[in-house]
């Protein structure tokens, strides 16, 4: 992701200074670019990090699965995981529910939705 992100920076600007910005997990990707640019030799004078932290390599965090993932996102939405009864939670449910909701996630591709889980995961 960076190297890509690298190549778009870089074709609208292809010397430094750069000013990064990232919200969420565009933070870690912010950061990410920031620490390969300067690798590099560039300058990056700043770096803004929105809603979002870095991992702290002295307390690593527990990874946590697909099934928690979804859960949070169930909680966060504001339905109780437990409505689900014996049902093990998807993705496809989160989907529906969100369908349901009218939420503007549902109209990306499927294959993004299901992705989803994976960046979260590795984010973590």
């Amino acid at each position: 992701m960076v190297s890509d992100y690298l190549d778009q920076i870089r074709a609208i600007q292809p010397a430094g200074p750069y000013y990064m910005l990232g919200w969420s997990f565009g933070g870690l990707v912010a950061y990410s670019l920031a620490f390969r640019l300067q690798a590099e030799g560039e300058k990056v004078p700043l770096v803004t990090l929105l809603d979002s932290y870095l991992p702290d390599p002295n307390h690593p965090s527990d990874v946590p699965d697909e099934e928690e993932i979804i859960m949070t996102h169930l909680e966060a939405l504001g339905r109780d995981p437990a409505s689900l009864g014996e049902q093990l939670p998807h993705v496809s449910i989160l989907k529906e529910l969100l369908r349901h909701e009218y939420h503007v996630l549902p109209k990306l591709e499927d294959r993004y939705l299901d992705a989803m889980p994976g960046v979260y995961r590795n984010k973590c």
